[in-house]
């Protein structure tokens, strides 16, 4: 097994964008792979609370990139992103759900050994 750590695996480049056969044909980029597999490895496969910099650390990249690529994923339908305050007003990590279309294309693309 190799020592790499999960972010140094993603040798491909982000800007790269790839058709995939998923619930209909699309073209989704490398960046929102990168989000929607950082996101379920994240929540172990479910929905809950992760922080921008747990997610970055993650996809191998600094936060202000994944937050563009985060906001990229939800303009294209792949998850939604709620944000959480404590009942004492105390911010929380934001919450995600990898949409249906999202998991699809998650599954889709790592058929494909994509991430």
């Amino acid at each position: 097994m190799s020592d790499m750590s999960p972010a140094a695996a993603y040798d491909r480049p982000a800007s790269k964008r790839v058709t995939l056969d998923v619930v209909r044909p699309m073209t989704v980029s490398m960046s929102s792979l990168l989000v929607l597999d950082a996101v379920d490895r994240g929540l172990g496969g479910g929905e809950g609370g992760l922080s921008l910099q747990t997610l970055a650390d993650l996809m191998g990249c600094v936060r202000s990139t994944a937050s563009r690529r985060i906001a990229l994923c939800e303009e294209e339908g792949l998850i939604a992103v709620r944000e959480r305050v404590s009942e004492s007003g105390v911010y929380l990590p934001s919450g995600y759900k990898i949409l249906e279309v999202g998991r699809a294309t998650l599954e889709a693309a790592r058929r494909e050994g994509l991430v």
